[in-house]
């Protein structure tokens, strides 16, 4: 198997450590391979655009490996999470947020993640009329995030506001949790809310393919870079199987115009093996939030 040049050279200083950490997933020799797999995606857009950016990939993972793999849409982030708990799906694109969650509650193994997903921000909508030209514009009105398990439409954004002194329950007159990030952008252009922050990736999405119009909502703010998304395995996973969904992603990069098209559809060049070290930093932010959370509940 062949890598493409950039991507070797990405690979160089993380390949070894994902391969052994993969190592660290169970292997039974007296375990049959499996021959179907259920994947998840975090439901972080609609169901319609999940269904149309996610199935052809679904289906290179099928041709890659030879395994019948199943898309799963789950009805929220909460339930992505008791989907994995239970076993009934074998890998899933998690945030950073709910990957922490289920590393830390289910031993998710991290697998790989886009290249843009080390340097991630989120933004921050408003009406395009909006006299708004700072955060300091917003104090007093209507503010929305994703949902609260949200990497990027919440974690984030909230640790970035309170490093600026802003304490979202007391700056802004309300604060309500929309539950994905094209509910957000939709919030702010219904005037349901008065701002709201969500997946930089998805809104830049929604802008290009009309969803979003300039005229309805602009972008007021851009986060600093931070860690996010990745794919994820269930730590039952054997090891074989394991490395075949990893290379299965690893290889697009070198295939013809259909797997260029995939990545553009996916947001990447390429993928990077992942590993738990990656998300150290975020594993940190999750731990502030919750201690803020259980000190204001």
């Amino acid at each position: 198997m062949t890598y493409s040049i950039v991507a070797r050279q990405a690979l160089a200083g993380t390949f070894v450590l994902a391969f052994l950490l993969l190592g660290s997933c169970k292997e039974n020799s007296s375990k049959p391979v499996v021959s179907t797999l259920s994947i998840a995606v975090l439901p972080d857009d609609s169901s319609e655009n999940l269904l149309a950016r996610y199935t052809p990939l679904i289906d290179h993972i099928s041709a890659f490996t030879g395994y019948k793999v199943n898309l799963v849409i789950p009805d929220s982030y909460q339930h992505l999470l008791e989907l994995f708990g239970k076993k009934q799906i074998d890998m899933a694109r998690f945030g950073g947020f709910t990957y922490i969650k289920a590393n830390r509650d289910y031993g998710a193994k991290a697998l790989v993640f886009r290249d843009i997903d080390a340097q991630f921000t989120s933004v921050i909508l408003v009406r395009a009329e909006s006299k708004a030209k700072t955060l300091g514009d917003l104090k007093g009105l209507r503010f929305g995030f994703g949902s609260e398990l949200s990497t990027s439409g919440h974690l984030m954004p909230r640790q970035f506001l309170m490093d600026d002194k802003i304490n979202p329950e007391t700056y802004f007159s309300s604060v309500v949790y929309t539950g994905s990030h094209n509910k957000t952008a939709e919030s702010v252009r219904d005037r349901k809310v008065d701002a709201g922050v969500a997946n930089s990736d998805i809104i830049e999405q929604m802008f290009r393919t009309g969803q979003l119009k300039t005229s309805e909502v602009r972008i007021l703010w851009r986060s600093p870079t931070y860690q996010d998304y990745l794919w994820a395995v269930n730590q039952d996973m054997d090891q074989q199987t394991a490395r075949k969904i990893r290379d299965s992603f690893l290889v697009l990069p070198d295939g013809g115009n259909a797997e260029k098209v995939l990545l553009k559809r996916l947001g990447a060049n390429y993928f990077l093996p992942a590993t738990e070290a990656d998300f150290v930093s975020l594993a940190e932010a999750v731990d502030t939030y919750e201690k803020w959370k259980n000190q204001h509940d």
